[in-house]
């Protein structure tokens, strides 16, 4: 584990790798989103690497999951 350092370090905390290789799964997104405004939405909260949406093979629209 990574070493934890008070505030008064004035350094932050060092990354943890394990942390890159995490995957989320988003359910019951707006019909509307594409893979930009997840991206957006997202990146607020850390680094996205990559956005994927399951889309309906015939409509080709999105099934509200990623």
């Amino acid at each position: 584990m990574g070493r934890i350092r008070r505030k008064e370090d004035g350094a932050e905390p060092e990354a943890d790798p394990e942390r890159d290789q995490r995957t989320v799964f988003a359910f019951q997104l707006s019909l509307k989103a594409d893979e930009r405004d997840v991206y957006e939405f997202f990146s607020r909260a850390g680094k996205v690497r990559d956005v994927r949406l399951i889309m309906d093979r015939n409509s080709r629209r999105s099934k509200g999951v990623g």
